[in-house]
């Protein structure tokens, strides 16, 4: 399953019933620096589950069914759960009979229309969070940015942001101020430090910036760019 050590580290399971929507999301993992490895049966997906490398299972509830049917998800995830300890992501199920064992087994739930850049959001927090990687909520003058639910706040204004910018908002607001360096936000956005492409990350702060003016608050923080190593957040009214 694995190409490398590298690879191996940063593998997710799709076990989803449409191909279509599981090529989808295989390239927006594959734009994350995941490896992505497909499951079409509830047996390929327990069996693929049990491999060391897996890093997050993403599994819809139809997987392996006849169109129109579900198959019992409690014993399925139960399965899923007694072969590995990787974040399990699941797709399009309604909370009914047996919630109470899946959500104890499950570290993210998503509907069945949730975007493939959603979806892999919520597996790269899911992982940061079993690997203690980063603090769930972090705030710093008036913002707060809460990574388990993917919200953003500027005092009492939401913000809408894009998974990958509220984890590079979420890295600068962390810091408090200090500067953050581009490797580090690199970590904070896609879990690869060693993974580098500065216009993408230069991309994202760009629209967080503009994401981030709000003229009607006298605490807005601006991202400043510190060159040749990375960037800090600022209070707008700060001397440059």
């Amino acid at each position: 399953m694995a190409r490398g050590a590298s690879s191996a580290s940063s593998t997710v399971l799709v076990a989803l019933p449409d191909s279509v929507r599981a090529a989808e999301l295989a390239r927006a993992l594959g734009a994350e620096h995941l490896m992505p490895v497909m499951a079409f049966t509830t047996t390929a997906l327990t069996d693929f589950a049990a491999d060391p490398n897996v890093t997050a299972v993403v599994v819809d509830p139809a997987v392996g069914s006849p169109p129109g049917t579900t198959p019992g998800m409690a014993a399925l995830i139960g399965r899923v759960r007694a072969v590995t300890a990787a974040p399990i992501v699941l797709l399009g199920f309604v909370p009914g009979n047996g919630w109470g064992r899946i959500g104890e087994e499950i570290d993210g739930l998503l509907g069945a229309d949730a975007s493939a850049a959603d979806v892999v959001g919520t597996v790269l927090t899911a992982v940061a969070r079993r690997g203690g990687a980063a603090d769930e909520v972090v705030g710093w003058t008036d913002l707060v940015v809460d990574l388990r639910n993917y919200e953003a706040w500027q005092g009492a204004r939401r913000l809408v942001l894009t998974p990958t910018e509220l984890r590079v908002l979420g890295g600068l607001v962390a810091a408090g101020g200090d500067v953050v360096t581009k490797q580090d936000l690199h970590k904070a956005a896609w879990g690869t430090p060693g993974v580098h492409d500065d216009n993408r990350l230069q991309a994202h702060v760009r629209r967080l910036r503009k994401k981030l003016a709000d003229p009607d608050s006298e605490r807005a923080c601006r991202i400043r760019t510190v060159r040749g190593v990375g960037f800090r957040l600022e209070p707008a009214g700060a001397l440059s």
